[in-house]
């Protein structure tokens, strides 16, 4: 593949990143996405407590399941919350495809 045809696959993979992202930011920005957010907060707030204070009578695959809960819901809370972030850095990067053309 030569690297002009690399370049419009890149600009066309941004252009549909900058849609997805732009979507999770509205989400996000309504009253329902916050309500989310915090309740994954709650979420992992309580899964911390129960690594907290359980910790010795969990089984390692208890200990394994709690801890991968907790990453999944980090993980959602981060998607929602940096979507506004990633989508002005997609915004840039297509600027400066534009710019070189």
């Amino acid at each position: 593949m030569n690297h002009h045809m690399t370049q419009k696959k890149q600009k066309k993979n941004n252009k549909t990143e900058l849609e997805t992202q732009t979507a999770i930011s509205a989400l996000y920005n309504m009253e329902g996405g916050k309500m989310i957010v915090g309740v994954l907060v709650k979420d992992v707030l309580a899964k911390v407590d129960t690594l907290r204070f359980k910790y010795k009578d969990l089984t390692m695959q208890e200990f394994i399941s709690i801890s991968a809960e907790m990453n999944t819901k980090i993980d959602l809370i981060e998607i929602l919350t940096q979507a506004e972030g990633n989508k002005d850095y997609i915004k840039k990067l297509l600027a400066e495809e534009l710019a070189s053309e």
